[in-house]
């Protein structure tokens, strides 16, 4: 990402018609691919970003940095990597007894007569 003055220069530049789009790319030290795309105007100044504002998370910042009960880590309280590995083993668990209840659905379509067979017996690993 290249910076607006040079992105004005370059333009200028190639405006005035006395440099080859290499020669600009040169002279400025941008890529020959770069030139070309300011020159098509494909490339062009971006608007300056608004500051950052602070957002909710920087509270949780603030304090000692301790160790984690759970992990073990060097963390600002509360550990931030247990929520989300918290969150993630339940996201886990909810597709699989999504996939249970989806796979009991399927057999009792292809044999609505037989009682259903519970997620337990028929999940089991060799590990």
């Amino acid at each position: 990402m290249h910076s607006p003055e040079v992105i004005q220069a370059a333009q200028e530049l190639w405006n005035e018609g006395k440099l080859s789009r290499r020669a600009i790319a040169k002279k400025l030290g941008i890529s020959r691919g770069s030139m070309s795309s300011i020159a098509r105007g494909d490339l062009k100044p971006h608007p300056p970003r608004e500051p950052r504002q602070a957002d909710d998370t920087s509270a949780l910042d603030t304090g000692p940095i301790e160790r984690c009960p759970t992990c073990g880590g060097r963390v600002y309280a509360p550990c931030r990597l247990c929520a989300v590995r918290d969150w993630k083993a339940k996201a886990q668990t909810d597709r699989r007894q999504a996939a249970d209840r989806r796979a009991e659905v399927e057999a009792w379509k292809l044999n609505p007569t037989a009682t259903p067979q519970p997620a337990d017996e028929r999940r089991t690993r060799s590990w």
